[in-house]
């Protein structure tokens, strides 16, 4: 497991946020590997997201006597808050994957950018 980065920036706003997003390029430009972690993470909290709220959509076919328009806001919020609770964990793995997978991609795009050109007659 990759150690974990501080995941404030993970609770302060997601990437759609464009605050949140100039924070994380920023932070991209100082700390790559801290960025692509927080990125990783918004992702992996954007997939538990849609998980969720699936779930949710599958589960209650039917209208209950308890829905209204404010509480399938409270229950939005409370999945939202869910997924970036379950994706700052680092306990399911799919931020660390990413990081290792795009960590492994960036270091074989420096290599090739870092090799010099040599013309072959």
């Amino acid at each position: 497991m990759i150690a974990p980065v501080d995941t404030a920036a993970v609770m302060q706003g997601m990437a759609a946020d464009p605050k949140a997003s100039a924070r994380l390029m920023a932070q991209a430009k100082s700390d790559p590997e801290g960025a692509l972690r927080v990125a990783a993470q918004q992702f992996e909290a954007l997939v538990f997201d849609l998980v969720l709220k699936g779930m949710r959509k599958a589960h209650s076919s039917e209208e209950s006597l308890f829905d209204s328009q404010a509480s399938n806001m409270y229950r939005d919020l409370l999945d939202h808050e869910m997924s970036k609770k379950l994706a700052s964990s680092g306990q399911l793995g799919l931020a660390d994957l990413m990081v290792q997978q795009l960590s492994q991609i960036r270091g074989e795009i420096k290599t090739v950018q870092q090799e010099p050109i040599t013309s072959a007659r």
